[in-house]
């Protein structure tokens, strides 16, 4: 998890900042309107790119799995959530079977990443707009020094 969110962190600049500033330079948009517009571009583009695509591969490839299963296996593998209810490349008559879970593995590797790209955006979208909880806690008044010269 650690490599993953790395790699995350090292997108974010082509990925987050670039977009941003070239929405603010081209457009003329506000730091903040570019951020929003940025965050609602990457949230459909990660919707479409790692939920709706390969949730119509799924659909395809798995003969007992409707597009609605699909698509929950998807958000639940990309969630690290996980259950173990629908397994890809189970069948064991499958042609090309070893493929196809390295390319889910490798599918999943991708999505992650990108679902922590996707929240380390909102993140700094919610600390452009001053959303309380996302930045850093400010120090309780009178500090942690306060209470020990009180107790002395």
């Amino acid at each position: 998890m650690f490599l993953l969110a790395t790699t995350a962190r090292h997108l974010a600049g082509p990925l987050t900042h670039r977009p941003r500033a070239y929405l603010q330079a081209r457009w003329g948009y506000s730091r903040r309107g570019a951020a929003r517009a940025h965050l609602l571009g990457l949230l459909s583009l990660t919707l479409a790119l790692l939920v709706l695509l390969p949730a119509a591969a799924f659909y395809l490839l798995e003969p007992t799995w409707s597009y609605l299963d699909a698509i929950y296996f998807c958000v639940i593998s990309l969630c690290t959530v996980g259950f173990g209810d629908l397994v890809p490349a189970r069948q064991a008559r499958q042609p090309l079977r070893q493929l196809y879970q390295v390319g889910v593995a490798v599918y999943l590797l991708l999505g992650v990443t990108g679902v922590l790209l996707l929240a380390q955006t909102f993140h700094q979208v919610a600390e452009l707009h001053g959303v309380p909880g996302t930045a850093t806690p400010a120090p309780a008044p009178g500090g942690a020094d306060s209470d020990e010269e009180g107790a002395g």
